[in-house]
């Protein structure tokens, strides 16, 4: 029988005295976001002039030209043809380009919970199914699909429960496309991998580059891989100054790299790391200042700018959360902003899932309130050079109430991707995902 997971808990069974009650799935988000447009795009200019002509100041026209190109929308609802109850479809989500990577950890190909992805491409016109990915070895119990991460005709897929080394050491996949099918490239695994390390746990893939976290390989440690000679190697292993705890969320951008921490302490911090071109060294520790609200959960790292989920901070309520903005000056990196959403209110959870593009934050919230009471949102958030502020609310148009909307969120430039792991459309748990677009 189908196992179907409480919604928003991520359940290691190897270790059950490490579950608090309310530990939220991890779901990596920080994927190599680039931005799909340019920061001022036609419309914003083509709105700046006309609202400049009709007499408003040029900073009003700004702003309501800022306005109306941060108006997205929903443009499709993907789900997979082969669906079916508890395949959890959407629990992880990534976008790049015209194309999407959605995790289905659930699903029963090589044996019951062994689990898949699906590839999605864009014609300009409409979504359509262009692959399914399935690991070459998977087996049941695998959780193949947990994590996603997508970077142009690449994919990265965790599989955290995989048995290698020991009982869920866990492993990665990368996938390739060749212009006309997809194929497995490679199998990672750490190099020091052992029993219940859960590596692919988060994952993280940016062009020839790869970042696997393991978060109970020892206190928790992040894995980084390069593609060189055709060949996938594993290149340095990050560890945290004092140890994180566990590591729940990984982000590359560039030579950077954001490790999301959440400890078995009350004060949660994440890391992040920089690579001078010989070797990667920690560069700074990140804090929100809250205890025990999961700060480190979700991360997502562009260029300069971090930004951090906290889904259980209270400013609004227990568990209504908060995200953290954190930006380098070329020196240090300090606090830009903390992000939560305007109707926010207890259990929401606002900050379960990040992602970062540029100057814009897609933040999800799996018990905000959408089409109904606690069907999920996510909020999009734009900075404009000054300040971080709210521009768009995204709820499923056919939202119902635990659909878990926002549990994973993927954002590339104007373009949002949103799971839905738990929203019934082939029976109860089997997902889909969301896409907007303006």
């Amino acid at each position: 029988m189908k196992k179907v997971l409480r919604p928003g808990l991520y359940v290691t069974l190897a270790y059950p005295c490490l579950i608090p009650a309310l530990v939220l799935l991890s779901i990596p988000t920080g994927r190599a976001a680039r931005a799909a447009f340019s920061e001022q795009s036609p419309l914003q200019t083509t709105t700046l002039t006309a609202a400049t002509k009709a007499g408003a100041s040029t900073d009003a026209a700004q702003s309501l030209a800022r306005a109306i190109a941060m108006t997205v929308t929903e443009q499709a609802k993907l789900t997979p043809p082969d669906g079916a109850a508890g395949d959890q479809f959407g629990v992880s989500v990534s976008l790049s380009g015209n194309r999407a990577l959605v995790g289905a950890r659930l699903t029963d190909d090589n044996g019951t919970d062994s689990g898949s992805a699906y590839v999605f491409v864009f014609n300009g016109t409409s979504w359509s199914e262009e692959a399914k990915l399935l690991p070459s070895d998977g087996v049941a119990g695998d959780f193949f699909g947990t994590t996603v991460s997508l970077s142009g005709n690449r994919a990265l897929v965790g599989a955290p429960f995989k048995a290698g080394t020991g009982m869920h050491s866990g492993a990665a996949y990368i996938f390739v496309f060749d212009g006309t099918s997809w194929t497995q490239q490679a199998k990672l695994n750490a190099s020091d991998s052992g029993n219940v390390d859960n590596f692919g746990d988060s994952v993280s893939l940016s062009g020839n580059q790869a970042l696997i976290s393991a978060p109970f390989n020892g206190n928790g440690a992040a894995y980084y891989f390069v593609l060189s000679g055709g060949t996938w190697s594993q290149q340095a292993k990050l560890l945290p100054d004092g140890g994180a705890g566990f590591i729940d969320a990984v982000s590359l951008s560039g030579n950077r790299a954001l490790l999301g921490g959440r400890g078995i302490t009350p004060a949660n911090a994440s890391y992040i790391f920089v690579y001078d071109g010989t070797s990667w060294s920690q560069e700074a520790k990140l804090t929100s200042g809250v205890a025990y609200d999961q700060f480190g959960v979700s991360v997502s790292l562009s260029g300069i700018r971090a930004i951090v989920g906290a889904p259980l901070d209270g400013d609004n309520g227990i568990s209504s959360g908060a995200a953290y903005v954190f930006a380098f000056d070329g020196t240090t990196w300090s606090e830009q902003a903390k992000l939560t959403a305007s109707d926010e209110a207890r259990n929401n959870q606002f900050g379960t899932s990040v992602s970062l593009s540029g100057t814009r934050a897609l933040v999800g919230a799996i018990r905000g309130t959408g089409s109904v009471q606690a069907s999920g949102a996510a909020y999009l958030f734009a900075f404009d050079g000054t300040s971080w502020t709210q521009r768009n609310k995204l709820i499923a148009s056919d939202g119902d109430s635990y659909d878990t909307f926002g549990d994973s969120v993927s954002l590339f430039g104007a373009r949002a991707l949103v799971g839905a792991s738990t929203n019934v459309v082939n029976g109860v748990a089997s997902g889909s995902a969301y896409f907007f677009g303006r």
